[in-house]
């Protein structure tokens, strides 16, 4: 968020890393994270397990990321963010929307869950998932399967 003070940035050497597109998944409770799980626990049990993760930045943090910038700036002390939905395909009509306070608060929530995290690995010096050695991994089970057919 722009009125945080700068936390540092990682270094680490080259190295592959492994890592799903998400981590918030209610079925993985069980699978993957233990039974009772909640989903403020998701985000430190992926990290134990997993690297790196690729996230889709959503809409609803954009538009909290941005107002808290504008904030910051003290260009308005009650900004509006406003989106434009485009459809894909002619004759590409347009809708400008805007998230309720409840959306704005849940991005505000997953964006300081982010940066809280971020401090805490920059202040310890550790980074989820950076191992000293090599990881064992398998094969998914759809691979075997697939290996059974031929």
């Amino acid at each position: 968020m722009a009125d945080d003070a700068p936390v540092g940035a990682a270094s680490a050497s080259p190295r592959v890393r492994v890592g799903t597109s998400g981590y918030s998944y209610d079925d993985w409770v069980g699978p993957v994270y233990p039974q009772g799980s909640t989903r403020q626990d998701f985000l430190s049990l992926y990290s134990r397990e997993f690297s790196i993760v690729e996230l889709n930045f959503s809409y609803y943090q954009q538009a909290d990321w941005y107002l808290d910038g504008v904030r910051a700036l003290s260009l308005s002390a009650d900004p509006a963010f406003v989106f434009i939905f485009q459809e894909k395909t002619p004759p590409y009509l347009i809708t400008p929307v805007q998230l309720d306070a409840d959306a704005l608060t849940a991005g505000r929530e997953v964006n300081r869950e982010a940066i809280n995290l971020y401090r805490a690995c920059t202040e310890r010096g550790e980074w989820p998932g950076y191992t000293a050695g090599i990881e064992v991994i398998s094969l998914p089970p759809w691979a075997f399967r697939r290996l059974e057919e031929f």
